[in-house]
């Protein structure tokens, strides 16, 4: 069958193809016959006409053959898309425990309301009518609410946070007939003993989108919270835990119709630190009350187990509430928030790590054991200590510098042990920079020690935001202030004054060294991480990053000079502990204020310490007046259980 039979019969029928064929037929006896050459033209031109009915037929078929079969599976992938969503299930934060097991994070069920940008209106005249209806119910306005959308990601994104229950309630119900939005209920952290662990612990918040655009491809969502300070920060990775999923079917208001598929999240690991939760709450009270009654800016203090770093107390005040971040509405959080960040005081800020400061006398130690290290002077090495030191101008004697003792008319002959025991002065700027019999270390030497003590570098300690305090020397000097290291910029750090500046957290870590006999270990807040069935993953053990930094025989004689200080010097109040104990005073100058930082270091047993404690109270006044005290105290409770 040829094409014209076909197209006779299916298309225009017998009579105008036989008409076709004729008129093909005689065109060659009607070629010398004008008339009849008109004819064929005309037959021709609906010759033309026929073939392009076929054309697009042809085309209309291929067409119609090729979205069936070739693309059929990709339009109807489309299809179910527009009714098939995959949502996350968000997974639950490992707790977090003290010592003993006491629980001091924890998660306690909260309501948000959410909106999937993909489930609303295409139009928008019909999204914004949507999002009034949703204004109407909520009691948000709707230039919030559209604010808050991020239509360029499809998942749902979280508008309100710590909805109360009863408005939650009342908001499921009013929105259940609306797509895109609705109220859900997920968990979110509470924490215990506020004040006293707030700058341990941290917070978490709602991922913001430079979190999101890090974390996205490690699973994370923007429904997801996130660890933005502390131990919650610190450890995000192994709390967060690993979200499920869901593939559901929706209905047209967006809205789940069954289940098609299911992966369970994984709940986070949990922490179990080494801090105290007794002690840590003794310290803070302590602190409290010293800044009140010495009128301090702040305080802080650090206990350290010197026997492996286990960080047993760290407290920084003034502190804050961190469940205002998590469970407070935004209304409620706004004010106190704008509070926090206003307040003088910084409460924010953990001056126990990330606060600097000169460390007066309680650097004597180290200046001592370098000085005895590098046989500069031993422990027989006698100086007449003078009430100072006067040192005239090389190139004008009638100029002259005092260095002074901090105790009028002097403490007359003293050795290193003495020294330390009573605080002279006089000694510790003979054995830095030198005086008379005592060539002294130099700066050089002293800021060798210095960093093999760790000053001027960060402890490692595992939180955020440590300063590594500074460590000064003649380089540092001429690029930080154009300016020559002299003789006085000596004596000056090796009385814990001048430029060199430590933490409280780098101080504790210096002194456990001491105690220990001359290890400087990695401090940490970590005992060990365990699944959510309790098994242990990992455990944190002794991290030494210096070992005998001076020889036992030096180290014990340095020893000798803060037990001293207990039996017979500056630090007796310590005698009444019912443990033999070690201590130094300090009281350390700044910014030329006629207030002084009150520095307390101490550890305890003195033949086998279990606790290396420091306490600074900010412009506090004297080291024996402010901080010897709440140490004291501190010590008084931590012994009292044992």
């Amino acid at each position: 069958m040829d094409i014209f039979d076909y197209f006779d019969r299916k298309i225009l029928g017998d009579h105008k193809t036989r008409t076709i064929k004729r008129d093909f037929d005689e065109i060659g006896d009607l070629a010398g016959d004008d008339s009849a050459l008109s004819d064929v033209k005309k037959s021709q031109h609906f010759y033309l006409f026929y073939l392009i009915i076929i054309a697009v037929f042809v085309v209309l078929v291929y067409r119609l053959w090729n979205l069936q079969l070739t693309q059929g599976a990709h339009f109807r992938y489309l299809s179910e898309g527009n009714r098939i969503r995959t949502t996350v299930t968000t997974s639950t934060r490992g707790v977090i425990y003290d010592q003993g097991g006491n629980i001091l994070v924890s998660n306690v069920p909260s309501f948000v309301l959410q909106v999937t940008p993909q489930d609303l209106p295409k139009k928008q005249a019909d999204k914004n009518a949507l999002i009034q209806k949703v204004a109407k119910a909520t009691g948000i306005t709707a230039l919030e609410i559209s604010n808050k959308i991020k239509p360029e990601l499809a998942e749902p994104q979280v508008l309100v946070e710590n909805i109360e229950r009863e408005k939650a309630l009342a908001w499921k119900e009013q929105l259940a007939n609306l797509a895109a939005f609705s109220v859900e209920e997920r968990a979110t952290r509470q924490y215990k003993s506020e004040a006293a662990l707030a700058h341990i612990l941290g917070y978490v918040g709602k991922i913001n989108q430079k979190e999101y655009d890090e974390l996205g491809s490690q699973g994370y969502t923007m429904l997801d919270l996130i660890g933005k300070t502390g131990l919650e920060n610190f450890y995000e990775k192994e709390l967060k835990g690993k979200n499920g999923k869901k593939q559901v079917e929706v209905d047209a208001m967006g809205k789940i119709s069954r289940i098609l598929a299911q992966s369970n999240p994984e709940a986070g690991n949990s922490l179990v630190l080494n801090l105290d939760l007794g002690l840590q709450k003794k310290m803070t009270s302590v602190l409290e009350k010293a800044v009140t009654n010495s009128k301090s800016t702040g305080a802080a203090a650090v206990a350290i187990n010197p026997q492996n770093g286990a960080v047993l107390g760290m407290v920084s005040v003034p502190s804050f509430d961190n469940n205002i971040f998590t469970t407070q509405s935004s209304q409620q959080f706004a004010p106190q928030y704008q509070q926090l960040i206003t307040d003088p005081k910084k409460p924010l800020y953990n001056r126990a790590i990330s606060g600097v400061y000169p460390p007066g006398s309680t650097i004597k130690m180290l200046v001592g054991s370098a000085g005895l290290q590098e046989g500069v002077i031993n422990v027989n090495t006698h100086l007449f200590a003078q009430e100072a030191i006067l040192v005239p101008n090389k190139y004008d004697p009638s100029i002259v510098y005092r260095f002074p003792d901090w105790k009028p008319g002097g403490h007359g002959y003293v050795n290193v042990i003495s020294s330390i025991a009573k605080s002279c002065d006089v000694f510790f700027y003979a054995v830095g920079g030198g005086y008379e019999q005592i060539s002294g270390l130099g700066i050089d030497k002293l800021y060798q020690y210095f960093k093999k003590y760790g000053l001027g570098d960060k402890t490692g300690i595992d939180l955020a935001g440590e300063n590594s305090g500074l460590a000064p020397n003649p380089d540092w000097k001429k690029k930080a202030k154009k300016e020559d290291w002299y003789f006085g910029d000596t004596y000056h750090v090796s009385i814990g004054q001048g430029d060199l500046l430590v933490t409280p957290i780098q101080l504790a870590d210096y002194v456990a060294a001491v105690a220990n006999g001359g290890s400087l270990l990695k401090p940490h807040l970590i005992w060990k991480i365990q699944d959510s069935e309790g098994n242990v993953i990992k455990e944190y053990t002794k991290d030494v990053k210096t070992a005998n930094i001076v020889s036992p025989e030096n180290m014990e004689i340095i020893r000798r000079g803060m037990r001293e200080a207990v039996t017979s010097g500056t630090a007796k109040i310590l005698s009444a502990l019912p443990v033999s104990s070690a201590g130094k005073t300090g009281t350390a100058q700044f910014d030329n204020n006629a207030k002084t930082h009150s520095w307390f270091a101490s550890f305890a047993p003195y033949d086998n310490p279990t606790i290396a404690l420091v306490v600074l109270a900010e412009g506090g006044g004297e080291g024996h007046e402010v901080a010897a005290p709440a140490a004291k105290e501190i010590l008084q409770y931590y012994f009292s259980r044992k």
